[in-house]
């Protein structure tokens, strides 16, 4: 393959099963070989007993990359010091097919970047404890403006808002924030809506997205906070899939409120309560529908108990003539599509 890959070639996905010499060869061969490469993809389930020489000395002959996914287990200080000095580099991050537990023995973010690297980049994912989080976040660029968190390991309710104040206070153009808290189950608490606050200061903020092993139980008061902050929302999603039975979740009948409170919303995830009032007495077809909806992402949540014929309610509510809604929802194991 490697002798026919054409000069030009600006789109390259690689799924490596090679064992360690076989991945050197296989770089070394590609070196010189993708002066125009702008997206660069790999996945592997290798994890790299000592940094890729081969790999960094090919990257950095494809100064035109804009975007790069590598497995998480490569993030080690090398390979960033070497995307680092990309020139063009927009996104950084790694496939969520192969997402495995990196520790933070070389997190990459602390041991290689340094000061003046990524000045183009706008969109970072990494994974590592909250803790070493707020230390990455003083290598970042302070124009990154989406950044997604695989979270190994948090303490305290009160580290993460220590995160999200350090957000705060570290990029101001941030528009993007994706969270995956699902890999501590250390903490019984969910995640509160205090801690979400610290988060309101963030104007700008158009797409928020939290996945916990426990559910999100937001009211009205602190729906309508939110929009009031977020004027501009576009994609929420706030732990639609806990992994272990819920003792609640956000009312059904809620659901005209988030259609007032953000008019520009396409993508809305949430764990509904079952055991709540499900009526909407025409409110969701009234002077304020969801006029941008295209996905309701309700998760693992189970029918209403009381009524489970008003699934067709939340199918149907809000629809305008340019609206194509879906709506899925996975109850134990059996699928409910609409």
């Amino acid at each position: 393959m490697i002798p026919f890959t054409p000069t030009g070639l600006e789109k390259l996905k690689l799924t490596v099963e090679l064992d360690f010499t076989g991945v050197e060869q296989l770089f070394l061969c590609l070196a010189h070989r993708t002066p125009a490469l702008k997206k660069i993809t790999i996945e592997s389930e290798i994890s790299p007993s000592q940094p890729f020489e081969t790999f960094t000395d090919w990257i950095q002959t494809c100064t035109q990359i804009e975007e790069a996914y590598l497995p998480v287990l490569w993030h080690n200080s090398s390979v960033i010091r070497a995307f680092g000095s990309l020139p063009n580099l927009l996104e950084f991050g790694f496939p969520w097919k192969h997402l495995e537990i990196a520790d933070d023995g070389d997190l990459g973010w602390l041991n290689g970047a340094t000061e003046g690297q990524f000045s183009s980049l706008r969109r970072l994912a990494w994974s590592s404890s909250i803790g070493q989080a707020i230390k990455v976040l003083h290598h970042i660029p302070r124009r990154l403006q989406k950044l997604t968190l695989d979270c190994n390991d948090w303490s305290s309710h009160d580290e993460l808002s220590k995160f999200f104040t350090a957000l705060g206070h570290s990029f101001p153009e941030l528009y993007g924030i994706c969270l995956n808290l699902e890999r501590n189950f250390r903490m019984e608490e969910g995640v509160s809506w205090e801690m979400v606050r610290t988060l309101l200061p963030f104007k700008g903020l158009t797409e928020l997205r939290i996945h916990y092993w426990k559910s999100f139980v937001i009211s009205v008061p602190e729906v309508e906070e939110m929009g009031v902050a977020w004027p501009a929302m576009r994609e929420l999603v706030l732990c639609p899939d806990p992994s272990v039975a819920p003792k609640g979740g956000t009312s059904i009948s809620s659901l005209p409120h988030f259609a007032k409170a953000f008019p520009y919303i396409r993508v809305l995830g949430l764990y509904l309560d079952s055991k709540g009032p499900t009526g909407f007495a025409g409110d969701l077809l009234s002077e304020k529908p969801f006029k941008c909806l295209r996905t309701l992402d309700v998760g693992t949540s189970p029918p209403p108990e009381e009524d489970p014929e008003s699934w067709s309610d939340v199918q149907t509510f809000g629809v305008t003539s340019n609206w194509a809604a879906s709506l899925a929802a996975e109850v134990d194991g059996e699928g409910l599509s609409g």
